[in-house]
């Protein structure tokens, strides 16, 4: 996990790419924010890499400022999540379900952390 993270990390660092990843229970929720090409061709790469079993695009828009401008990969656990969100303590065994209400909780630790 820390190798994977690490290589994210410096890959999107000189991508200029920046967001969070989600990590709890086996499954990951990722924002992803940049240019446009770049970030559909990370897309691309994560949709294709063979570790990833179930993979769903929630939302995909055009912003006009960044949530995450200071983060190449900021990384929450589950200890973390607990602690800088604890509203979403409730629903991490339901990330794949909750599409919404996870996207807008993920946006909110832009402004907590």
């Amino acid at each position: 996990m820390i190798q994977l993270f690490d290589g994210a990390y410096k890959f999107n660092q000189a991508q200029g790419i920046t967001g969070v990843l989600f990590y709890e229970k086996q499954y990951f929720a990722q924002i992803l924010e940049g240019n446009g090409q770049t970030v559909s061709a990370l897309w691309k790469r994560i949709r294709q890499d063979p570790r990833h079993e179930i993979i769903r695009e929630l939302s995909c828009q055009n912003i006009d400022k960044r949530h995450f401008p200071n983060w190449s990969m900021r990384f929450f656990g589950a200890e973390n999540i607990v602690k800088y969100v604890p509203q979403l303590s409730d629903c991490l065994s339901e990330l794949p379900e909750d599409d919404v209400h996870l996207l807008t909780l993920m946006r909110s630790v832009a402004k907590i952390a």
